[in-house]
């Protein structure tokens, strides 16, 4: 969002013959300073401090100052006509822009989830079952709606050899993401397991 100020100039000292000044700083400097008239292209012509002469920018009517640097609100100031060929000073103190708070939120939700699902992965890897399911269903708890999640949960169970509680799992995600082939797949294949186990039990 740019910050405009209107008609604004620091200082200006009405000269006689000599070439008018043009002078702009910023807080902090290395901002980028863009010069525009009304229904002509925007125009960068240097980077604060700047320090040059009207004749340099050819400033010879009203006109849009505006400073900009990344990661700060822009700031733009409005010069009319009757302070040209004045000497002008102008400074922007830049204030740093601000993360809303929903995307810091955001922002963490993913880091958190991030770093616990690495961590199960890494407890598969290590064939440390339990905690694994343990990290991934503390998860589930606050995201229920992630097909990802569930998956893993299932990954973990299958790999337990809980096959009763991976199907369970596997079909929550597949009922969230029903285009998992993979997915698919693994219902189909423990559908089949927990099927011949039954029919086993009845035998005996």
């Amino acid at each position: 969002m740019t910050k405009i100020t209107k008609y604004i100039f620091l200082s200006t000292f009405i000269t006689g013959c000599s070439t008018s000044s043009f002078n702009v700083s910023s807080s902090p400097d290395k901002a980028d300073v863009f010069l525009s008239y009304k229904g002509q292209k925007v125009e960068r012509i240097g980077v604060t401090p700047l320090r040059m002469n009207q004749a340099d920018i050819n400033l010879n009517n009203s006109a849009q100052i505006t400073i900009k640097k990344e990661g700060f609100e822009s700031q733009s100031f409005l010069l009319p006509k009757s302070i040209i060929n004045q000497n002008i000073e102008l400074n922007a103190s830049l204030e740093e822009q601000k993360t809303p708070a929903s995307c810091q939120q955001q922002t963490q939700s993913v880091e958190k989830v991030a770093k616990v699902v690495a961590r199960s992965l890494y407890m598969l890897q290590t064939k440390n079952f339990e905690m694994a399911q343990s990290l991934v269903k503390n998860l589930i708890l606050d995201y229920p709606n992630s097909a990802t999640l569930w998956g893993i949960l299932g990954n973990a169970y299958y790999m337990d050899k809980q096959t009763v509680k991976a199907l369970e799992a596997y079909e929550n995600s597949l009922e969230l993401n029903p285009e998992s082939p993979e997915t698919q797949r693994m219902v189909n294949k423990l559908k089949g397991l927990t099927s011949s186990l039954l029919q086993n039990k009845e035998v005996y």
